[in-house]
């Protein structure tokens, strides 16, 4: 029996992946009334909001598990925060203040996904360091001002997104300075994506990380701008 859920699917974002992946999203607070027993576990000292968050992550990922003919079931949390998905799939869960999306596939179109999404502007300049290589920092520093703001959070999203979809499956932390996002950097690009059409771009090892025992570097990452947010995705093929 399906529940009843405000989640919608969302084809615009689900063509940032391959064929088969299906996306959700939610652009209203979560409802923790809509969580199955034994997800919310961990949320007893959680603020509030996180605990919307939660819920609108869970409320996405039922949407596109539906969709796939999955039967509504509790995702629970994992060690290391991400979701367990049922036994032949693979997802990824991502949220703003005011947006949540999650990506689902079976894991005979793709071994492992990742989306991410950030509100273009919220990676400030003098977040830059932390997240960025020095050659990242020097194309971003190249480029018309007006195109720094998108740039940054291009980077900072693809990175997220490449994380999340190695994690899973390698259980390996990440820093920012571990991999590099190439690609990206044309203004001609970024505009294109401002406008709305999707752009391309790859993340690549600075150092031999556990995910190139699953596959081969670069790994492709595809994102576009809806509204006020950078959305990106990264899909490692089965």
């Amino acid at each position: 029996m399906s529940l009843p859920t405000p989640a919608q699917l969302a084809p615009a974002i689900a063509a940032l992946f391959p064929a088969g992946v299906v996306v959700a999203d939610l652009r209203e607070p979560g409802n923790p009334d809509l969580l199955l027993p034994g997800e919310g576990e961990h949320l007893a000292r959680a603020a509030p909001k996180r605990v919307r968050e939660f819920a609108a992550g869970r409320t996405c990922a039922r949407r596109a598990m539906a969709e796939l003919g999955i039967a509504p079931e509790a995702l629970k949390v994992g060690q290391g925060r991400q979701p367990l998905w049922p036994s032949g799939f693979t997802g990824s869960i991502t949220h703003t203040d005011d947006y949540c999306a999650a990506a689902v596939a079976p894991r005979t179109i793709a071994g492992a996904l990742g989306i991410d999404t950030e509100i273009v502007g919220d990676v400030k300049a003098d977040l830059w360091p932390s997240i960025c290589t020095r050659a990242e920092m020097d194309r971003l520093e190249a480029l018309p001002q007006r195109w720094r703001a998108i740039g940054a959070t291009l980077i900072f999203s693809a990175k997220e997104a490449f994380y999340k979809s190695q994690y899973p499956l390698t259980g390996e932390f990440l820093g920012f300075h571990d991999v590099e996002v190439e690609g990206w950097h044309d203004p001609q690009d970024l505009e294109c994506l401002d406008g709305g059409g999707m752009g391309e771009s790859f993340v690549r090892p600075t150092r031999s990380i556990a995910f190139e025992r699953h596959a081969a570097a670069p790994f492709r990452a595809r994102h576009r701008v809806i509204g006020r947010h950078l959305i990106c995705g990264i899909a490692t093929l089965a």
